[in-house]
């Protein structure tokens, strides 16, 4: 399977200066620690050729909620099933909300925090359940 990369704009996309100075990055999701792809500045996509097309194409657009996408695991591999059965597979990095790398680390942080409390009150109640 050949994978081609396209531009959806030909020069520059509409409303471009509203991503001046942001820097596309990938770095894993605060959501699920899977890789990810923040501040998607030009968009494009990504073609999967299959060895044997039979006619059909599929647009993929992966998840994320606006500030991420999950490139690999709602995208990429959905895209290399479908061309292993000879479907044209266009995987489109749509662009996002500009995420700061401050931004997802508080999230992250958060996250783990919650875990922790968690943990925590899970603990307490089996020790609560012991002195019963």
């Amino acid at each position: 399977t050949e994978v081609v990369h396209i531009p959806v704009w030909s020069g520059v996309a509409p409303h471009a200066e509203l991503f001046a100075g942001v820097t596309e990055r990938i770095g894993p999701s605060p959501f699920d620690l899977q890789e990810a792809t923040f501040n998607v500045t030009d968009p494009r996509l990504e073609v999967f050729l299959p060895d044997a097309p039979n006619g059909t194409t599929a647009l993929i657009c992966p998840g994320g909620a606006f500030h991420q996408l999950s490139m690999d695991s709602e995208g990429r591999v959905l895209a290399g099933m479908l061309a292993e059965r000879g479907v044209t597979a266009a995987v489109l990095a749509y662009r996002l909300v500009p995420t700061p790398v401050d931004d997802e680390e508080c999230a992250h942080a958060d996250a783990l925090e919650v875990s922790a409390v968690l943990s925590g009150v899970a603990l307490v109640q089996s020790d609560v359940k012991s002195f019963q």
